[in-house]
């Protein structure tokens, strides 16, 4: 379903992850893991966290925090606030496609510092 729903994410401009699928054919270079892993499709994404902030799919944030952190700069920074209608577009998006099972660890949050 994650490819799929790439294209809708895509189409409403939606931050996310984008996931890419891979064959690796059997060959030399997998040794004795041959017939485990050679032969085969494997899907990979990018971790949604700071060692990958740089990475063109998130948009150049200054820094990806978790939903414990944005909550923690939300009670200690006046001056923080979270993209209400963007916020609301993504959880509109998990409504339509039927993804109830959102919780805290779902979700990554983009910080951008701005100078006001």
């Amino acid at each position: 379903a994650k490819f799929a729903l790439d294209n809708f994410a895509e189409a409403l401009d939606l931050p996310h992850i984008k996931p890419e699928i891979y064959y690796v054919p059997r060959q030399s270079a997998l040794g004795i893991h041959n017939d485990e892993y050679g032969d085969a499709l494997y899907e990979l994404q990018a971790h949604a966290g700071s060692e990958n902030k740089s990475f063109a799919q998130f948009n150049n944030p200054d820094e990806i925090i978790s939903t414990f952190d944005l909550l923690e700069e939300l009670r200690e920074n006046p001056q923080a606030s979270v993209d209400e209608q963007e916020y609301i577009k993504a959880r509109l998006f998990d409504m339509l496609i039927g993804d109830w099972d959102r919780h805290q660890d779902n979700w990554r949050w983009a910080e951008y510092e701005e100078n006001d």
